[in-house]
């Protein structure tokens, strides 16, 4: 039982993080990103500041004195490196290429759990990362079909901001790579921090970083727009917690399991984006994105089985005939 509860975590957070996209597109009818970072990851910041000091007194104290440049970076990398540049290249390419080229990430996070974390590199994990965003690939292209078409770049244009937009992966694998270090290398050592206590506090700095570049003037006369004022706080309950619910679920997970078996394990959230649309926004689903979701599912299975199988202890003696 204890082998799968950390991948039952992970279904969790797929669940959390797929049905979190078509909230986002429908609150980004309404409110600017900007609005939408400070109104998720300043509630987790809040959070952090009423937890840390309950759960774990002192004790807090002595980690953020030891370890506050790791939170701090890694805070930092997280919101500008991921989050704000996401957004601020959505302003110039096409939201779709964005989104395929940021879904390179859990093979570049595979590729660094290689080489500084020595994990094990099979050719059913390499094909099943590559099967799975081949799938998330198809997905994304066939639901932008049209969109490119508003966009007017130079072959250059295109080649720079893609370029600059790798940012974002190589930050995402690199923050996942640093969070399984810290989680099993450093941050355990004799017990002095857990993984709630870790994702606490690495939410902790990054709401002070928003409420510092953020216009709330701006965000209550957005927020006017709004029809369905109780659902929109509903949405925002839901997103806000899971900043800081399925983030330590994820970061439980990830001390359990591979780093970049735990990043394969994320195309399932695009998998799960495609069903909540389906049913809360009424998208439609053809051939082809049935088929993107068969590879996605079959990566995601083909690179991790091998996890899945129950290993027989090495000191288990042979079955007498």
């Amino acid at each position: 039982m204890r082998r799968i509860l950390p991948w039952l975590a992970l279904c969790l957070c797929a669940m959390w993080g797929g049905s979190s996209y078509p909230i986002i597109r429908y609150m980004m009818g309404y409110i600017s990103p900007m609005d939408l970072l400070a109104i998720t990851f300043i509630p987790a910041t809040v959070f952090a500041l009423i937890l840390l000091p309950i759960l774990y007194n002192r004790k807090v104290l002595t980690v953020i004195k030891r370890y506050w440049w790791f939170f701090l970076l890694n805070g930092s990398a997280v919101l500008f490196g991921f989050h704000y540049m996401v957004n601020y290249i959505e302003t110039i390419m096409p939201a779709a290429a964005t989104t395929l080229i940021v879904s390179i990430w859990p093979i570049i996070t595979v590729w660094f759990g290689a080489i500084f974390l020595r994990e094990s590199v099979s050719p059913a994990k390499v094909i099943g990362a590559f099967i799975a965003f081949a799938g998330a690939a198809v997905l994304i292209l066939y639901g932008a079909r049209s969109e490119a078409s508003a966009y007017e770049l130079t072959s250059s244009e295109w080649i720079r901001y893609s370029v600059v937009s790798l940012i974002i992966p190589l930050v995402a694998a690199g923050v996942t790579i640093a969070s399984k270090w810290f989680l099993t290398h450093s941050g355990y050592e004799n017990g002095r921090v857990d993984t709630v206590m870790y994702s606490l506090l690495m939410r902790l700095p990054t709401g002070f970083m928003i409420l510092a570049l953020w216009k709330p003037s701006a965000f209550i006369e957005n927020v006017q727009s709004v029809p369905n004022m109780t659902l929109f706080i509903l949405l925002v309950t839901v997103l806000a917690t899971g900043r800081t619910g399925g983030f330590m679920l994820w970061n439980w997970a990830l001390k359990q399991i591979e780093a970049g078996n735990t990043a394969i394990f994320s195309y399932m959230g695009t998998l799960i984006s495609v069903i909540a649309s389906w049913l809360f926004l009424n998208e439609q689903i053809g051939v082809p994105t049935v088929i993107a979701l068969v590879g996605i599912f079959s990566g995601v299975v083909i690179a991790n089985h091998e996890k899945w199988r129950k290993d027989v202890p090495k000191d288990t003696p042979p079955a007498q005939a």
